[in-house]
């Protein structure tokens, strides 16, 4: 009730209170994350930008605090402060809903300008096209009650209608993303810029808060990373104990460990407490982009990371295990997941720890490098590190904004 009474008085006070066009306004993960291309973006501007303000906003005491000890401008918006920081921003720059940056995030009412950056080119479908499919969470017609059913109903409809017509400029990584993206929001709103969150592969300046050499006692020659997308509904183990045992002596056998990184909001993957290569990493990776950089194969499903780690140019595996049940109760794809990615893929711990093992045959091949390229080329357009400058510099000319 409190930040919807806070809600109301930023969409009240926000027709009265003049803006500052020198003051730009960052948040991620309803005000809980650093993450995200919003990260990016704000790193870019505090380092790059003096003449603008750049703030970075949280929910949290605790987050508030580590920012400030790295020296980063932050101010918690539940304080006066933060409130009229808010108003006065030029720009919100969010990268899921306005919660990152308001309060209650019901609506985005009031005189605000957001610059929606959101987290990743799409594979599986999203916004109004994962609405319309009825599955996984949109699925308001199979709601344990009727209510939870109408209030799933509303939330879409205000989504589509509502919603995503308040975002100034949404940015992507290309046209293949601007083409789903044109469906999923129904808007034109978009620019292609390249993600921000990819400025890390290309700048070494950027700082990383984890290093996994400073976290792993044993010793390795590679970092293989396991990073699943969220799954609507619940989904079978992807491995058992006896697959973590033998998952063991593979990673030995490699001279690798496994680092696994749960998706924020699936807690219910499990990690075996005891083993030495096989470590769970969540917690200590907030921001998956630290991890993709330190990362020298990738395993994932369905996740957009597989569109951000392939301009790394590095191995990357698909451990398709669920694919039926993913299509059919979570969430439809916008592409032919099998014929359409670089692959290989593995729908089973046997195959998947095959492809581990014999690593270097499959992946020096001429025909994979190919097709590994060409995918690389058609989803990603910018390989340069400066996404977070091309959004700076298109926003600071008024004329793209007319309309």
């Amino acid at each position: 009730m409190i930040n919807i009474l806070l809600d109301s008085l930023l969409f009240y006070f926000s027709y009265l209170i003049p803006k500052n066009n020198k003051l730009y306004v960052f948040g991620a993960g309803d005000g809980h994350d650093f993450k995200g291309n919003t990260k990016y973006v704000f790193l870019y501007c505090v380092n790059n930008l003096p003449s603008v303000r750049s703030v970075w906003i949280v929910g949290n005491k605790k987050l508030q605090a580590d920012l400030a000890k790295r020296g980063d401008p932050v101010i918690n918006k539940y304080s006066l402060r933060g409130f009229f920081t808010i108003l006065r921003a030029k720009y919100l720059f969010i990268e899921i809903m306005p919660r990152d940056i308001i309060y209650a995030g019901v609506h985005a009412l009031g005189r605000f300008s957001y610059v929606q950056t959101f987290h990743g080119m799409p594979l599986k479908k999203i916004g109004n096209d994962a609405n319309d499919e009825k599955k996984g969470i949109a699925a308001y017609t199979s709601g344990s009650s009727i209510l939870s059913s109408i209030v799933v109903c509303l939330r879409n409809l205000f989504k589509k209608h509502f919603l995503y017509n308040r975002y100034q400029i949404i940015t992507s990584s290309g046209p293949e993303c601007t083409k789903c993206y044109k469906t999923a929001f129904g808007c034109d709103k978009i620019i292609e810029t390249g993600f921000a969150r990819n400025d890390i592969f290309f700048n070494n300046n950027i700082p990383i808060s984890v290093k996994i050499k400073d976290i792993v006692s044993i010793k390795h020659k590679n970092v293989i990373s396991y990073i699943p997308t969220f799954r609507d509904i619940s989904s079978n183990y992807p491995f058992s104990i006896q697959d973590s045992i033998r998952l063991e002596n593979v990673l030995e056998k490699s001279d690798a460990i496994l680092c696994i990184k749960k998706h924020p909001y699936d807690s219910s993957l499990s990690v075996p407490v005891n083993s030495k290569r096989i470590i769970d990493v969540s917690s200590l990776f907030p921001d998956v982009m630290e991890l993709l950089v330190q990362t020298d194969v990738l395993i994932t499903d369905y996740s957009s990371v597989l569109f951000d780690f392939s301009l790394l140019q590095r191995p990357i595996i698909f451990y398709c295990f669920d694919y039926p049940d993913y299509v059919d109760f979570c969430r439809g794809m916008y592409y032919d997941f099998y014929k359409e990615l670089p692959g290989p893929f593995a729908d089973d711990p046997e195959k998947l720890f095959s492809l581990i093992e014999n690593l270097d045959s499959w992946f020096s091949k001429k025909s994979y490098q190919k097709k590994y390229q060409d995918f690389n080329n058609r989803f990603n357009r910018y390989k340069d590190g400066n996404s977070s400058k091309r959004l700076i510099e298109y926003l600071s000319e008024e004329k793209n904004l007319k309309n």
